[in-house]
């Protein structure tokens, strides 16, 4: 049975995520002129012993007195491993470079490097992409200028997995564009448990589980052919992000070569977000050489249910979109689904997006608000204006309403079905921002008169959502458009309430929340009339960690405090 072992520790800064992810450690910062080292046990050949055969690169010199090629722009720099006189084997292959060229970015650089290998009389391969070494700290090293000037970075980047090597290879960097630069490339040999493959996955969708479920991560390892046979121990651990505590087992492995286990690795969990990671550890605790072969994965487990538990009233919705799926714990969810983009021309519609959508929250059980700004070109005779994001859609109100009504007549015949998924409309939105909205008063209610007769023909149960408000004080806007005679057309009424989201303590007062409320609840009761309101957009943006743990609230407020723009009559 595994052995528990809690500890506590601190979090370390990692960088994570690129598209291509490279492994990139640095040293300290107390250590700003001197650059980081390749790991213990490499072979090393300096950017001097490199060639440049494509594009712009010349050897300089760096801060800390190290020479190494300059990359400028679209080039590549070519190593020949034949210098080194290696044995034929396993290695990992990496190079110390230029790794950020922001003052604020150690890492901007980071993706924009490929590595290749050339075996004799072959064309160069493109290496699998890199990532990070487990345990491997990110910490700046130089930083140049003032911020938002550029910046002098360096890290070392490296293969995530060994390659077996004769010796009389080439390596190619390639690096894409911007500015990069290489001061040495090593190869590394690895020990045989150093070589096996780990991977973490789990089957909720975004690694996100839900109440009822006991979240469960499959360990994937899998040893390369012609390497000898390894006996090992698995190091796992789950570490709370919110806590900063963590629990580790230990369980012994043999693995033989070509072998790929599958082990499942389970706890149940307090709500909360946890890294679980996985490293090969040597069972006599011997020290072996940098790169342990691990994996980490981030998973978050929350009290919520999925949308077919909850009823219509759950306060709270989501956007979804082409990359975020219908999450647990929301009944609602807006989708954006845009009329020029549907109908790019008379009696033509592309419903491929929306099907998928609309798919994926029907699973779910969940209920859809469609929403959509701008105009088909093709809708109207004026010259194209607004809506600078899309090149075939128009702030211009159509010339024929009819046209509006062919869409929706298509739109709700398409997707009104038993199941209700199709639960609400929602008009023009933010129309009260030129770049979206160029009608009147009048116009908007005719509109609305579109949209109520659409639902009406086809399926009275969707409802219709006005207003849309953008985020800030439109007070006056609210008013004219329901003193103009909106209420009559809709269920509902909406605007974006952005501010009121910048606190997640008790303690910290939410100023305008009541401001908006008032917006639209005021210019309703001297209408006689009283809908629902809703708040269908808002956001929150997310502070980086200090030193890996979660900052407070009045952190956050010291930060903002001393920022040069902020003003004390409007501290929100």
């Amino acid at each position: 049975m595994p052995l528990p072992l809690a500890s506590p520790r601190k979090l370390h800064g990692l960088f994570a995520g690129f598209f291509i992810c490279m492994a990139v450690t640095v040293s300290s910062a107390d250590t700003a002129k001197e650059l980081p080292g390749a790991p213990l046990g490499s072979f090393e050949l300096p950017a001097s012993s490199g060639r440049v055969i494509r594009g712009e690169a010349w050897l300089s010199n760096t801060d800390a007195g190290a020479s190494g090629f300059h990359m400028h722009g679209a080039s590549t720099v070519a190593f020949d491993l034949s210098l080194l006189k290696l044995t034929a084997g396993h290695y990992i292959v990496g190079a110390i470079a230029r790794t950020g060229t922001r003052w604020a970015d150690a890492t901007d650089q980071v993706p924009r490097y490929r590595f290749h290998v050339k075996r004799s009389a072959s064309a160069p391969k493109q290496l699998p992409p890199l990532t990070i070494p487990i345990g491997s700290k990110f910490q700046p090293v130089m930083g140049s200028g003032n911020p938002g000037s550029w910046g002098n970075w360096y890290g070392v980047l490296q293969s995530p997995a060994p390659l077996y090597l004769n010796g009389n290879e080439a390596i190619h960097l390639e690096n894409l564009e911007n500015h990069g630069g290489v001061l040495i490339l090593w190869v590394q040999p690895v020990h045989a448990q150093n070589s096996v493959a780990m991977t973490l996955e789990t089957s909720a969708p975004q690694n996100a589980f839900i109440i009822n479920q006991t979240p469960a991560v499959d360990l994937q390892l899998h040893l390369p052919e012609g390497l000898p046979a390894v006996d090992t121990m698995i190091e796992s651990t789950w570490l709370d992000l919110l806590t900063e505590s963590e629990i580790t087992t230990r369980q012994a492995l043999q693995l033989k070569p070509g072998e790929t286990r599958n082990i499942l690795l389970e706890r149940a969990l307090l709500p909360g977000v946890y890294r679980i990671s996985a490293t090969l550890i040597d069972p006599e605790s011997k020290v072996l050489i940098d790169n342990p072969s691990g994996a980490r994965l981030t998973l978050a487990t929350a009290p919520a249910r999925l949308a077919n538990s909850l009823p219509d009233d759950w306060p709270m919705g989501a956007h979804v979109n082409a990359s975020t799926p219908p999450l647990p714990g929301f009944r609602w969810y807006r989708y954006f689904a845009q009329w020029a983009e549907i109908n790019p021309a008379p009696d033509t519609f592309v419903w491929g997006e929306f099907d998928r959508i609309f798919a994926d929250v029907r699973e779910v059980g969940g209920k859809l608000l469609i929403a959509s700004d701008g105009a088909p070109l093709w809708t109207s005779a004026k010259e194209k204006a607004g809506m600078p994001w899309s090149a075939e859609a128009t702030a211009h109100p159509p010339d024929d309403w009819q046209t509006l009504r062919d869409y929706l007549d298509a739109l709700i015949e398409r997707y009104h079905d038993e199941t209700g998924t199709l639960g609400a409309l929602e008009h023009w939105n933010e129309a009260n921002t030129e770049t979206r909205w160029l009608g009147d008063s009048y116009a908007m209610l005719e509109m609305a008169d579109v949209f109520d007769q659409a639902t009406a023909h086809t399926d009275p149960t969707v409802k219709t959502v006005g207003l849309a408000i953008s985020a800030g004080d439109f007070r006056g806007y609210a008013k004219e458009i329901i003193d103009a005679g909106l209420l009559k057309y809709v269920d509902a009424v909406s605007a974006h309430f952005y501010e009121e989201l910048m606190s997640f303590e008790a303690s910290i007062p939410i100023n305008n929340l009541p401001r908006h409320v008032a917006m639209l609840a005021e210019p309703m009761k001297a209408a006689g009339i009283d809908l629902p309101m809703l708040n269908t957009e808002s956001g929150i943006e997310f502070v980086s960690r200090a030193g890996g743990r979660l900052v407070s609230q009045t952190e956050l407020n010291s930060l903002a405090e001393a920022h040069p723009d902020f003003d004390p009559a409007h501290p929100w």
